[in-house]
């Protein structure tokens, strides 16, 4: 017979690494979102400069 502590471990455990998998999902995505935001500012600095360079 299994004590009421051994059902409930696992599914604590469980339910610690998906809390843990969304919050990991989450940083993942604010850091894309970071790099992309990154990337415009650079190609419009880019631009910026082409169109100096051109004048």
């Amino acid at each position: 017979v299994h004590s009421q502590a051994e059902f409930y471990q696992p599914h604590k455990t469980i339910l610690s690494l998906r809390t843990l998998n969304v919050s990991v999902n989450y940083r993942m995505t604010a850091i894309s979102h970071r790099i992309n935001k990154i990337k415009v500012s650079n190609l419009v600095d880019q631009y910026i400069h082409q169109l100096i360079s051109n004048e």
